[in-house]
């Protein structure tokens, strides 16, 4: 009763309400104005960027697993379900318009008491885990380069990341996200025309040269004989389209909210990615086949090029670090306040300054930089564990959540059968995805 209690109570200041993510999400605040000025691009891109990381990688090894054209259809599949959790996400969130800052927690909380905390929980871990791995690799591929040891880029890439790290805001990360979504287009293009064989120096197997598009001669398989291996690639697919521990952030900062706009960001924030997925699987299959490994950079030649692609991934990891900080450091947050017995602390000055300005913000940041830079630092290949929280993690927050939620908050509307039927099918398909990944062998990730 009373965490519903604290829910439910508006927060006042000298009068007028205090802008909370729910007001400034929703657009029913005057309070929150200064804080939405984000445009619908800036949202997708930095939403987008939230999506596209290392796994990008990998896809091309998961079509192996499945075949080409299950995995092209896991592939899409996966990009429609990030659209419908997305949507029923904010569909729950609307029921809280009155109750309070709106997030995983809140949101978890109004559906299914006592249930917020273990969300909050899995969205830390799981933004731990991403962004420890995502300086890994970039001390793996700055590394390689022969100027630094692992040990200082690991050092060196920490320290890159410090500045967007204390940003108040998500809008101010377009810049880094723009530049991540670039780069990764670039590594895109170019995997495309070593598929394609367009210049003898993107060769990617030249000992097949004469092979036509660069084919390496191995085996591709078009289907897939085993229903259990297509399955099972399922969740690499949908850990590559894990955005909705950021919509509320992302969607909290967007200019004139209305409907429209809100969903523009939610359907073509998947659609990005989706695009670049379809690519880069789709030409490092085909050109490698059976052989392809597990990180497609892995298994072309080395050359000055396929160098520079790799110093560019470090590049576009670093850049997507510190959208790994907001919804974790929302989370702790969360968690403080929800074993607080005097509930919710708010910041009672209400900054536009460029950066953070809240005292346990910037000490919950800085505990994150130090703790992923020395873990970074001691292990080299996070290896079945990072990816076997990574995966129940984002299971938990792509599609349970969003299902449970849009389900407990509307069961008793009337005219809402579809939603709820689509919400309870991703609640079952993030169910089965679980156990069948705790239940097979882990893959490393690249």
């Amino acid at each position: 009763m009373g965490s519903e209690m604290c829910i439910r109570d508006r927060l006042w200041f000298r009068g007028k309400a205090m802008p909370t993510d729910a007001s400034a999400l929703l657009g029913d605040s005057p309070g929150a104005s200064p804080v939405r000025r984000a445009t619908v691009v800036s949202c997708v891109i930095n939403l987008a960027s939230t999506c596209m990381g290392t796994g990008v990688l990998a896809l091309p090894a998961a079509y192996e697993r499945a075949g080409f054209t299950a995995g092209t259809v896991l592939c899409i599949a996966s990009a429609l379900f990030t659209v419908l959790s997305l949507n029923l996400l904010m569909a729950a969130g609307g029921k809280l318009v009155d109750r309070g800052g709106l997030s995983f927690y809140s949101l978890c909380e109004a559906a299914l008491p006592r249930s917020g905390r273990a969300v909050d929980i899995a969205v830390l871990i799981n933004c731990i885990g991403t962004a420890t791995s995502f300086l890994v690799v970039a001390a793996d591929c700055f590394s390689k380069l022969g100027i630094f040891s692992r040990q200082v880029c690991v050092l060196l890439s920490s320290a890159l990341v410090i500045t967007p790290c204390f940003f108040r805001t998500m809008d101010m990360l377009k810049i880094t996200s723009t530049v991540a979504v670039s780069s990764l287009l670039c590594i895109s293009a170019l995997i495309l025309a070593f598929g394609f064989g367009l210049a003898p120096w993107l060769d990617p197997c030249p000992e097949h040269s004469s092979v036509l598009h660069g084919h390496c001669g191995n085996v591709v398989n078009y289907g897939s004989s085993d229903f259990r291996d297509v399955l099972c690639t399922l969740p690499l697919f949908i850990n590559a389209y894990t955005c909705q521990q950021n919509v509320f952030n992302v969607l909290g900062e967007l200019n004139r909210p209305t409907s429209l706009r809100k969903g523009a960001v939610m359907v073509f924030a998947p659609l990005l990615p989706m695009c670049l997925y379809l690519v880069v699987a789709t030409a490092g299959y085909l050109t490698f086949g059976s052989a392809v490994a597990s990180n497609v950079i892995n298994s072309y030649p080395r050359s000055p090029i396929v160098a520079a692609a790799r110093a560019v991934l470090g590049v576009v990891v670093l850049c997507n670090f510190p959208l790994q900080i907001f919804p974790a450091r929302k989370s702790f947050i969360s968690l403080l306040d929800s074993f607080s017995s005097s509930g919710p602390i708010v910041d009672m000055a209400f900054s536009l300054s460029l950066f953070l300005t809240e005292r346990r913000e910037v000490i919950i940041t800085c505990v994150f930089l130090v703790f992923t830079c020395v873990t970074a630092s001691l292990v080299t290949d996070l290896g079945a564990v990072v990816s076997l929280i990574g995966s129940t993690g984002a299971t938990l927050i792509a599609l349970i959540t969003p299902g449970g939620a849009y389900c407990l908050l509307t069961w008793r509307e009337e005219g809402k059968a579809l939603q709820r039927a689509s919400a309870m099918l991703l609640v079952a398909l993030g169910a089965l995805l679980s156990l069948i990944h705790i239940s097979e062998p882990t893959r490393r990730t690249p």
